[in-house]
């Protein structure tokens, strides 16, 4: 086993999951409400003392943590018609507590591809094109979004002087991504 940790420190709650990079399996998840007032430490202990009620201890390849804290994620939508897969994926993403920036529907044109290379969100949602449906449209926007820029920051992009236990970091974040959508709905 090869267990990772991913933390959310949010406006309300603390979320913990653990992973298992081998089996590529989500082990468990717990939750605590987010001490910020007095130490942020204490409700994450509080998590992943429920975590390891339920899991054991587990010795954790790494711990990788987030802020979803203030607003939640700046997100931008795209799906294949804006009256069924765009819309779906739009409430979606409301109900995960993300801010629509911008919602594209059919296929990104240069000009869109544009606007999301200088005004990038913290999460892009590509939805359609699977059980069946207009693969083409998705596989072409998942490929133009590829070929952007892969941001650090808001003001980072990766590059020359990236040192390696960066670059190590960013690699691993991008298995378990992989991995979760793996998991979520496997590739055919």
């Amino acid at each position: 086993m090869d267990p990772l940790l991913l933390i959310d420190f949010g406006s309300t709650y603390t979320k913990l999951t653990a992973l298992d990079l081998d089996e590529e399996r989500i082990l468990g998840r717990s939750q605590a409400f987010t001490t910020a007032a007095s130490d942020i430490k204490e409700g994450l202990d509080q998590a992943l003392e429920r975590l390891e009620a339920s899991l054991g201890r587990l010795d954790y390849r790494a711990r990788l943590a987030s802020s979803s804290a203030a607003g939640g994620l700046a997100m931008m939508v795209s799906g294949l018609v804006p009256e069924l897969t765009a819309e779906a994926a739009r409430m979606a993403a409301l109900g995960a507590g993300a801010k629509i920036v911008r919602l594209f529907s059919y296929e990104l044109s240069r000009e869109d591809l544009d606007f999301i290379s200088q005004s990038p969100p913290d999460i892009f949602l590509l939805t359609g094109g699977t059980d069946g449906g207009n693969r083409e449209v998705i596989t072409a926007n998942a490929a133009g979004l590829a070929r952007l820029p892969v941001r650090r920051s808001r003001e980072r992009y990766w590059g020359p002087d990236m040192d390696s236990d960066k670059i190590t970091a960013y690699m691993v974040l991008h298995d378990i991504l992989v991995t979760m959508a793996y998991l979520i709905a496997p590739f055919t």
